[in-house]
């Protein structure tokens, strides 16, 4: 599974190709070659409302809703298809379809016991990959 990911390209391609509405804001998007878990990746979901693709940033990992303290015992940030529908951890979030897709030039293996990554993309741009997404935190009241 991987570990790391890759998205060295601008969000002004990425947008293009992702076909987001001019609607949506563009994201903060901070380019790199090393995306770990738990750093922030560019998402696209689909807003219901207006029927159109959304870029959004995401925590890479996902919080179930009934995790009390945001954290999670054993890593959530990649999930086996196998399995995505019987693990409490991700189950909800598929029943729900909180899908999303994670949008990478590509990721990262590492040969078993080695140090050596090995880059893994599509040759002709993006490499982009099912997720699953937890629900939206609901806004914070403003004060009048």
């Amino acid at each position: 599974m991987c570990g790391r990911a890759k998205l060295p390209t601008d969000y002004s391609e990425i947008k293009i190709k992702l076909r987001f509405d001019d609607r949506w804001p563009a994201p903060n998007l901070k380019q790199s070659w090393n995306i770990a878990p738990t750093d922030p990746m560019l998402t696209a979901v689909l807003d219901r409302e207006s029927g159109t693709r959304r870029p959004v940033l995401m925590k890479w990992g996902l919080i179930p809703f009934w995790s009390k303290d945001g954290k999670m015992k054993h890593p959530t940030f990649n999930a086996k298809a196998e399995r995505v529908t019987k693990l409490p951890t991700f189950k909800n979030a598929w029943e729900a379809g909180r899908r999303c897709l994670v949008v990478t030039d590509g990721f990262y293996e590492w040969r078993k016991g080695g140090k050596q990554p090995f880059a893994i993309a599509c040759a002709d741009g993006l490499t982009v990959m099912a997720g699953l997404c937890a629900p939206p935190k609901p806004a914070l009241p403003v004060a009048v």
